[in-house]
């Protein structure tokens, strides 16, 4: 604060365990004018009883100098600067590739003062990766003898100077593989360049059926749900499937989402069609509290689909299929203002599937944690089954049902 500024940089460490490879995802905002602040990770103590740390760092700030960049704290000092791209061999000297240039200028032109933005960092061997805003950064391979860090520590930094004020949430580690060779990846998978995939699992269909939704939830454990309903949980280890149990489910689950201390899922199941909020009130790992919040009267395959926390933080949104009413007593922002209408004639399925089938169609409702509000967002749609949103609010969504109608898949 201003009345008592940091004179000295310190750090909030996490001292349970040191991480090797990993990929850690994170969301920051500044909440103050200015500031610096950083991740280390990969770090040691310089003094533990002061608090002090020294090692890498992933740095973030106000300003458009040094976010996204690699720095070594109390050792080499800056190791890349946005958009480089280097090998440092064991020597020190630093080779020079096709640096990030676009990527790095629209990571820094992305960074919103106040506003959540999100960090990706991957250290995988010698290699370190960082991300900002899904922007990359700087790639390194530091193999310098004596310098370069394969195991380490995790700590936040508050970088010592006038007020500032910063803010972590959604902290994600995902451990990885210490060996560098890598499973062998179906040839059906295709990545973008710059984009790595790995497998870490094969399901075995005949005992665990086929996934159809999938979720994290706030301690790093995955959820699946399969194509009859079943909803698995999955605790990883170094990315790598540990342990996987069932439990117990609604039925039919079409889709999945952590949220608010809560599993929320999307039932087709006739008399439990709709969102079910399923709840560990006691902690013993078991959802003992389930509540059907969201009530929808249509299911199978036009039925509820997929749900995802909504942009705003406070509420979730579903998507609903187009043989699937809409609940009664839910708002709308039109005030049900649809009909028949158009200003053009109908387009009916050449087939004749769902040609009674009337205004509004597919429906994206937003509702609270408890389900208590409810309003559609969206109307029109066809079947939908499932939608993100992006960093800037904006939702899409996904319908391939109907490649014979219009051409694509």
């Amino acid at each position: 604060t201003a009345a008592n500024p940091c004179k000295k940089t310190t750090y909030l460490t996490y001292n349970k365990l040191e991480f090797s490879n990993f990929e850690l995802t994170f969301s920051f905002r500044f909440m103050s004018e200015s500031g610096n602040s950083g991740i280390q990770y990969r770090s040691q103590w310089k003094d533990k009883d002061a608090f002090q740390i020294k090692g890498y760092q992933a740095d973030m700030e106000t300003g458009k100098n040094y976010s996204g960049i690699l720095y070594d704290q109390d050792g080499r000092g800056i190791v890349a600067k946005r958009g480089e791209h280097v090998t440092i061999s064991k020597t020190g000297e630093k080779t020079k590739k096709t640096p990030f240039t676009q990527s790095s200028q629209l990571a820094q032109d992305s960074l919103k003062l106040k506003k959540w933005n999100s960090y990706r960092i991957v250290a995988d061997g010698h290699t370190l990766t960082h991300e900002i805003n899904g922007h990359k950064t700087i790639q390194v391979v530091d193999n310098q003898k004596n310098k370069f860090s394969l195991k380490g520590l995790l700590a936040l930094q508050l970088h010592q100077g006038p007020a500032m004020k910063i803010q972590f949430k959604d902290m994600l580690m995902l451990e990885l593989e210490d060996t560098q060779e890598k499973p062998k990846i179906s040839e059906n998978i295709q990545a973008l360049p710059g984009f790595k995939v790995t497998k870490i699992h094969q399901v075995n269909k005949k005992e665990h059926g086929s996934w159809v939704a999938i979720c994290f939830d706030d301690k790093g454990s995955l959820y699946t749900s399969n194509q009859s309903g079943e909803i698995y949980r999955i605790t990883l280890k170094k990315g790598q499937v540990q342990k996987i149990e069932q439990l117990e489910s609604p039925g039919r689950i079409q889709g999945l989402c952590w949220a608010f201390d809560s599993l929320y899922v999307t039932s087709q199941r006739k008399g439990k069609q709709g969102v079910h909020r399923m709840r560990d009130t006691n902690n013993d790992g078991k959802f003992d509290k389930i509540e059907h919040i969201v009530k929808a009267n249509g299911a199978g395959e036009h039925g509820p689909h997929g749900v995802i926390k909504a942009p705003d933080g406070k509420n979730l949104i579903v998507v609903i299929g187009n043989h699937t009413q809409i609940p009664e007593g839910v708002k709308s922002l039109n005030g049900h203002n649809w009909a028949e209408d158009t200003l053009h004639p109908h387009l009916k399925d050449a087939s004749g599937h769902a040609v009674r089938i009337k205004a509004p169609g597919g429906t994206l409702i937003k509702f609270s944690a408890d389900g208590s509000e409810q309003t559609v967002i969206a109307n029109g749609m066809r079947n939908t089954y499932d939608i993100a949103a992006n960093t800037n609010g904006a939702l899409f969504g996904y319908d391939s049902d109907m490649e014979y109608d219009i051409g694509t898949p």
